[in-house]
């Protein structure tokens, strides 16, 4: 999952984003998050987003992350 936060910790005033296993592959993989499919917990204030939570609930391998290039923008 992937959660974005404007109170400055997790499950408060977030979107959420539940990213498949399967939609992942070894390697490099880009990944697009649309606000509009998200789950929001509280009232989220955009322009203060300060916290983001990447995390797996089931993991039995080990796992090595590196996070690149995150961006935010608006295309409408």
């Amino acid at each position: 999952s992937f959660e974005l936060s404007s109170s400055g910790t997790h499950d408060k005033n977030e979107l959420d984003w539940e990213i498949k296993k399967k939609s992942l592959k070894n390697g490099w993989n880009e990944i697009w998050l649309n606000v509009e499919d998200a789950a929001v917990t509280g009232t989220v204030k955009y322009r203060a987003l300060n916290y983001f939570r990447l995390y797996s609930a089931k993991c039995d391998e080990d796992m090595i992350l590196i996070l690149d290039n995150v961006y935010v923008s608006k295309t409408k």
